[in-house]
């Protein structure tokens, strides 16, 4: 049974927090001589089964979702000369 999200633009369904990408360290082998691996963003049961949203989820939904957003904020750096750096932030 899959539970829906609350939101479109949400990652994971209620009940459940996305988790970012992340680097693993695992045991060395000629596979991986290295012993480091990288784990892939994904979905995990929040164990108190709230729906909770968290930084890693909000960043990756502003990383997806706001360059996609018509109609950007009016131009005004308010005389700050990184002001229109944060404008896709603004319009989502």
């Amino acid at each position: 049974m899959t539970k829906e999200k609350t939101h479109p633009w949400r990652l994971c369904p209620a009940g459940q927090y996305w988790v970012r990408t992340h680097p693993r360290h695992v045991q060395p082998s000629p596979k991986n001589p290295t012993g480091l691996t990288e784990v892939e963003g994904h979905c995990k049961t929040n164990p108190s089964r709230k729906d909770q949203i968290y930084l890693d989820e909000i960043g990756q939904i502003a990383t997806d979702q706001f360059s996609r957003l018509k109609g950007s904020p009016k131009a005004d750096d308010l005389d700050y000369p990184k002001g229109n750096d944060f404008d896709v932030l603004i319009r989502g």
